[in-house]
């Protein structure tokens, strides 16, 4: 990760327009960053799938529920940091908080935020 964030640096401007494409690319371009992106994806669903297999999931969750729920959320995530509330954050400060937020959220999506039952 070093390096590319060293290149950014080099070049800041290709790093908004690289952040841009690959969170919310052109209509014109998707079919081919998804296709470019299919390895990466498949290495991501393979560290949720390890995770989910040291799991207990509720009786009526399955794994495809699961990876399906992760790549939703994963998708809405990602498209936070596309929205106006990161325009104008250079790339690594933008970089680094979502790498930050993102245990985080996976911690909430994967254990919740609140205890089952009653408040007492």
């Amino acid at each position: 990760m070093e390096c590319r964030f060293r290149y950014f640096s080099m070049f800041p401007r290709y790093a908004g327009i690289f952040f841009e494409a690959m969170l919310q690319p052109p209509t014109g371009l998707k079919a081919e960053i998804k296709k470019r992106k299919e390895n990466f994806d498949r290495y991501n669903r393979c560290i949720y799938r390890n995770a989910l297999a040291e799991m207990t999931l509720r009786k009526d969750i399955t794994e495809k529920d699961a990876l399906e729920y992760y790549e939703i959320m994963q998708e809405m995530f990602n498209g936070y940091f596309s929205s106006p509330a990161y325009s104008g954050k250079d790339f690594q400060a933008l970089g680094s908080e979502h790498e930050n937020r993102l245990s985080k959220i996976l911690d909430f999506m994967l254990y919740g935020i609140a205890e089952r039952g009653a408040k007492q």
